[in-house]
């Protein structure tokens, strides 16, 4: 008797034990929420796996060129890396030269392309997605709004749900309540 008054008073105060074992509640919603909070995850080892193939990509980069000279992977703004033949070392620098007329002060001369200078100062999750892509991975970043008001709104709804819920419990267990009362007052009667 004392265990069903202990659990009338924890369905009134919600407590989420006591509404553990209703059979009447929706797993859609639930679903769906679970899921709506997993779309605005990055998964860990898709930028893990990035970041490893963008290591493997500038080893093989140099391995090309020890080979012969002539190829290199080129990472197109696409994402795609590909393979692509080099002009002669040459050719690169009277190109170099001959496109551009002065040197901007204070910036060293090294080889460094403006691709890969661009690349170096994009972000790292876009750096990620690149490297993704560039494997086949069609990765699209969540947009992430405010999280905080999203998290509140996840907790309004489940809590909406919860109050009916405490509810049903409590009118339930009351019933057992007045049904164990009536069924020993009558056995001691007999």
């Amino acid at each position: 008797m004392a265990f069903l008054d202990q659990q009338i008073s924890s369905a009134e105060e919600g407590d989420p034990e006591v509404l553990d074992f209703d059979t009447e509640h929706d797993l859609d919603d639930e679903k769906s929420l679970d899921q709506t909070r997993f779309e605005n995850v990055i998964p860990l080892p898709q930028l893990l796996l990035s970041a490893l193939i963008e290591d493997g990509t500038e080893e093989s980069n140099f391995d090309d060129e020890k080979n012969d000279g002539t190829s290199a992977i080129e990472h197109d703004p696409s994402g795609d890396s590909i393979y692509a033949s080099l002009k002669s070392y040459e050719e690169d620098i009277m190109e170099s030269e001959a496109g551009k007329s002065a040197m901007v002060p204070g910036q060293d001369c090294s080889d460094i392309s403006s691709d890969d200078y661009q690349y170096q100062n994009i972000s790292f999750e876009e750096r990620c997605s690149i490297e993704l892509e560039s494997i086949g991975i069609n990765y699209k970043p969540c947009v992430y709004g405010n999280r905080g008001e999203e998290i509140s709104n996840d907790i309004t709804k489940l809590e909406k749900k919860l109050h009916p819920q405490a509810r049903k419990k409590k009118v339930q267990l009351s019933k057992l309540k007045q049904h164990i009362v009536e069924n020993e007052s009558k056995r001691m009667g007999s």
